[in-house]
C-alpha cells in the first residue's frame, strides 16, 4: 500500500499544481494522473487490479520452469519430528529463536492431518549471515549445517524432557505432488485440487472437513518481538471455494506450497505478504 502511495502521489503533486489547468498539456497531466490513480487503486474480487495482474505474470514466468522446495546455500533447515500430546508447546520451542548465541532466522511447527492420521515437524531455519559470530567460533569453515543440528539435538532433548518424543530427520514429503500443475485458485493433480490459504487461527482449519490438511504456524523476529504467521493447505476433489476465515493465496499457490514443505528454507511470511 505504502508503494501505491507513493506513485499516486507522483502523479498527483504535479497535476495539482497545474491548477486550474488551462493548457493541453495541463489536462492531459491532469488526465493521466486520474487513469494512474484508477488503476492503482482498481478493486476486484478482493485484491487490487495490478496485484492480480502481477501473480498473473508471475504464473505464466513459472510454467515451464523447474519449481520445488526452496534452498540455499547461506541457509540450512533441520528437522524433527514430533509426536505427543495434542497440544504443541509454542513457547517453548520459540524460545529457540536466539539460543545459545544461535539466531534462528524462522521456526515452523507443521502438521499434516492424512485420512485420520497426523504427523507433526519442527523446521529450525538457520542463516550465515546472522551467525558468522557463532559459526566462525566453532570452526574456520563455518559449518553452518552443523551447527543446525546442534541447536537441533537440544530442541529434541527439552522437548524429551517435557513429554514428547522429538527425533532429527533428514527428509519429509512436502504437499505439492509430481505433476501437479499451477491454476489461479490452486494446484490441479490427479488426486484433485491443493490450495493455499492464509489463515487467522487454526480453530478455522480444523472445522474443513477434507481427507488431507497441511497447517503451519511459521514464529520469526527476537524473544521480545515475536512475529508469527499461520498458513495451510487444503486437499478438495474440485475447484476450491471460499472457506470463512481462511484467505486463499490465489495466483501464489505454487510458491506458497513449495515453501510449506518441512525442509524449505524459504520463509513464507515473505511470499503471501505481497
Amino acid at each position: 500500500m505504502t508503494t501505491r502511495m507513493a506513485l499516486a502521489l507522483l502523479c498527483i503533486v504535479p497535476a495539482a499544481m497545474a491548477y486550474p489547468w488551462r493548457s493541453m498539456g495541463d489536462r492531459w497531466l491532469l488526465a493521466v494522473a486520474v487513469v494512474v490513480v484508477c488503476v492503482l487503486f482498481a478493486w476486484w474480487r478482493g485484491a487490487f487490479i495490478t496485484g492480480r495482474l502481477r501473480r498473473r505474470l508471475g504464473m505464466w514466468r513459472r510454467r515451464g520452469r523447474s519449481t520445488g522446495v526452496h534452498h540455499s546455500s547461506l541457509f540450512t533447515t533441520v528437522l524433527l519430528k514430533l509426536d505427543g500430546p495434542d497440544q504443541v508447546p509454542v513457547g517453548l520451542i520459540a524460545g529457540y529463536l536466539d539460543r545459545y548465541g544461535v539466531r534462528c532466522d524462522k521456526i515452523r511447527i507443521t502438521s499434516r492431518d492424512l485420512d485420520g492420521a497426523r504427523t507433526r515437524w519442527i523446521g529450525l531455519t538457520l542463516g550465515a549471515v546472522d551467525n558468522l559470530t557463532a559459526l566462525r567460533a566453532r570452526s574456520p569453515r563455518i559449518p553452518l549445517h552443523d551447527t543446525a543440528e546442534v541447536v537441533g539435538r537440544r530442541l529434541a532433548a527439552h522437548l524429551r524432557e517435557v513429554g514428547w518424543d522429538a527425533v532429527l530427520v533428514d527428509a519429509a514429503d512436502g504437499p505439492v505432488r509430481p505433476g501437479a500443475k499451477e491454476k489461479w485458485h490452486g494446484l490441479r493433480d490427479e488426486a484433485g485440487y491443493l490450495a493455499a490459504y492464509r489463515a487467522a487461527n487454526l480453530e478455522d482449519v480444523r472445522a474443513v472437513p477434507t481427507a488431507e490438511v497441511w497447517t503451519a504456524v511459521e514464529i520469526s523476529g527476537s524473544a521480545t518481538d515475536l512475529h508469527t504467521t499461520t498458513v495451510c493447505a487444503i486437499r478438495t476433489p474440485d475447484k476450491p471455494v471460499g472457506i470463512a476465515g481462511l484467505t486463499p493465496l490465489n495466483g501464489r499457490h505454487r510458491p506458497a506450497l513449495d515453501a510449506l514443505s518441512p525442509m524449505s528454507t524459504q520463509r513464507i511470511d515473505a511470499l503471501i505478504g505481497t
